[in-house]
């Protein structure tokens, strides 16, 4: 098994959480992952270098930054 399969990897884990239907809230994926906030961009970074599509903008109720895969729908976040 590589170290990109290893199933507890962080950029794994965050790779689920961003597969929702939904975009997800850095603060949600704060507290389900037990992250820092930049050990969530920077996964998300590793993310992007290995070729999936993951979108960042903001919130327009919160301002908070928002991650998504795809073309996930928007939140009431």
């Amino acid at each position: 098994m590589t170290k990109d399969n290893y199933p507890s990897s962080k950029t794994q884990q965050l790779a689920r959480q961003l597969a929702e239907p939904i975009r997800v809230k850095m603060s949600t994926i704060v507290n389900r992952l037990v992250w820092q906030p930049q050990s969530v961009r920077l996964a998300a970074s590793r993310l992007r270098k290995g070729g999936v599509d993951v979108a960042m903008s903001r919130s327009v109720r919160s301002g908070e930054t928002v991650y998504s895969i795809g073309n996930a729908k928007p939140t009431e976040a």
